[in-house]
């Protein structure tokens, strides 16, 4: 099956010979525990033209970049895993919400992932045996732009393109590492530039292939 423009403001050029298929994604329902939805999504096995530029904003130099890569791949190698283990990775504090599910959230204000660049509002989130098995954080300081995101992972999952005019809505691209799936977020309005990151569990995801 083949795809050709996305609907995206700057367009995002799918790659003939892509194939779809169903998955279960996880999001955070408004109580804070994990929802699982089934969305559709579309394997890149080729090239995807780049959002935007990053004019507006200072480029993050590559060392930063390489440097957000290995953050987030150290988180999705460790999921699920030990929540103390992992909340040291994103400087977690024991200060924590507990959902009606009997998840739990430990948040961190903000860790330095590199030079200007840095992971603010971290949340792990941990089952009731003090397993983690989600973890998510913004970005903030320099821009990190598509182009960059697609050179160092060449396929990438289309995990979630907005529907509507939402201020909040986001185009997310999922690398497959380890265990998890680690979802790269940009917003919207602004998708010159990445916000934000999920890392969830990939098993949904292979289970529905």
């Amino acid at each position: 099956m083949s795809f050709g423009t996305l609907p995206l403001s700057s367009a995002v050029e799918v790659a003939t010979d892509s194939a779809t298929f169903d998955t279960m994604r996880f999001i955070q329902g408004e109580g804070g525990e994990v929802v699982k939805y089934a969305t559709s999504i579309v394997v890149v096995g080729l090239s995807l033209l780049p959002l935007a530029s990053a004019a507006a904003q200072d480029r993050a130099s590559l060392v930063t970049e390489k440097q957000l890569w290995a953050f987030s791949e150290r988180i999705a190698l460790a999921l699920p895993g030990d929540g103390s283990d992992v909340s040291k990775l994103v400087s977690a504090s024991a200060a924590s919400t507990t959902s009606a599910s009997g998840s739990t959230e430990y948040r961190a204000a903000s860790s330095e992932i590199g030079p200007s660049l840095s992971a603010s509002n971290s949340v792990v989130v941990m089952g009731k045996a003090g397993r983690a098995y989600a973890v998510s954080f913004d970005l903030k300081g320099s821009c990190v732009p598509f182009k960059s995101l697609r050179t160092k992972y060449p396929s990438l999952i289309v995990l979630d393109q907005p529907r509507d005019d939402n201020e909040h809505a986001r185009y997310s691209f999922g690398a497959h590492v380890g265990d998890s799936i680690i979802a790269y977020s940009f917003p919207a309005k602004k998708i010159g530039c990445m916000n934000h990151v999920d890392i969830t569990p990939a098993a949904p995801l292979k289970a529905r292939k």
